[in-house]
């Protein structure tokens, strides 16, 4: 009960001093103060190694769980560590498109989201030889 006072308090604010060195650290603040601002009810990152749901949860989104989805056991059993971090397994598409629509149905199976809800997307996916950072609001369908 402790925790979940302090957790809503905001406690000392350390996440909005943090100082956002480097890309993938700078997507993340971007996409949680987007996810902030308007209130998303969830983030889905799409993340292989982990470091971009790491570095979402290190800015600490006030009003949105953080759905992370990897290919990889490992990261996933690591990524249940972080704070607000929901972890999946899931293969991956070589479309990221594709990927995106597996996570959200399996949220939607799950009852973690409904119909109509506003979620930010941060990927960081391979699509062919490029790599793929992007944030993207969607509403679930």
């Amino acid at each position: 009960s402790i925790s979940r006072r302090i957790e809503r308090s905001g406690g000392l604010r350390w996440a909005e001093k943090r100082i956002a060195s480097g890309q993938k650290a700078k997507l993340a603040r971007a996409a949680v103060e987007l996810a902030d601002n308007m209130r998303a009810q969830g983030m889905v990152v799409i993340t292989r190694r982990g470091v971009t749901a790491d570095n979402v949860s290190s800015f600490h989104p006030r009003f949105s769980p953080i759905f992370a989805f990897t290919n990889m056991s490992t990261v996933r059993r690591k990524l249940v560590l972080n704070r607000g971090c929901f972890a999946f397994r899931i293969d991956f598409s070589n479309d990221p498109e594709r990927t995106i629509r597996n996570a959200f149905s399996l949220l939607k199976k799950r009852g973690l989201v409904h119909e109509g809800a506003t979620i930010v997307v941060v990927s960081d996916v391979l699509a062919g030889d490029f790599r793929v950072d992007a944030i993207q609001v969607r509403t679930i369908t």
